[in-house]
């Protein structure tokens, strides 16, 4: 933790004419040596860190707490796991967290994201558990490529299905919607779990709605 707030302190340094109000140049610091305000020590350089931390310009940073309805898309893989199966098959499956431990909660919604060349969104689901060390159970686990190889204990969470979508809602159609150019999966596909602004859940809503309102399947 110690290394990762000093790294982060030092590409704050680095770039301190980007901070309101920040005029001077960044001072060249020597190879091997860490960058700190010219004339501080440590503890004063700790400080004058902290006291700049109102000052940056967050402004074109993603706000995880403002996520809208409280939903998010989980992403599988059907090369590694037969997802389409699995929502179609299971009443309930857990579900790695590996991205926004502490946002993700019991009652958000999670809609089922398969990747590839057929990636869209398949089911809405509701999630049941806090992220925690979890096994993955019996009839989910023969649903893997490669069963031997799935650890068994990571950080997962519980999740009921509540709706298959059929057809599936394709990548295509949500990447030519214009107010749906920020989402996360559509910008960034590399992960697992992917925050869903409240804009853009509603954008879905409405996809979701025309175009698979009347064949979607309650579980």
């Amino acid at each position: 933790m110690r290394r990762a707030i000093l790294n982060v302190y030092d590409a704050m340094v680095a770039a301190r004419p980007v901070f309101r109000g920040s005029t001077a140049a960044p001072t060249p610091t020597p190879p091997g040596r860490r960058a700190t305000h010219i004339g501080l020590r440590p503890a004063q350089n700790l400080w004058s860190f902290q006291s700049m931390l109102p000052t940056i310009d967050m402004t074109n940073t993603p706000d995880v707490n403002g996520i809208g309805a409280q939903t998010w898309i989980f992403q599988g893989n059907p090369d590694t796991f037969d997802i389409t199966a699995a929502v179609t098959q299971l009443k309930e499956i857990v579900w790695l967290v590996t991205q926004y431990r502490p946002k993700i909660h019991p009652g958000h919604r999670v809609l089922m994201w398969r990747s590839g060349r057929e990636a869209g969104v398949l089911a809405s689901c509701t999630v049941l558990t806090e992220p925690a060390v979890l096994d993955v159970p019996e009839d989910q686990r023969r649903l893997e490529v490669n069963p031997e190889g799935l650890p068994k204990s990571e950080v997962r969470c519980r999740l009921r299905i509540d709706q298959v979508f059929s057809p599936y809602i394709g990548k295509a159609t949500l990447q030519n919607e214009p107010r749906l150019k920020s989402l996360s999966i559509l910008n960034n596909w590399r992960g697992t779990n992917f925050p869903v602004m409240a804009e853009e859940a509603a954008v879905i809503d409405e996809i979701l709605g025309g175009a698979a309102g009347a064949d979607a399947d309650e579980v």
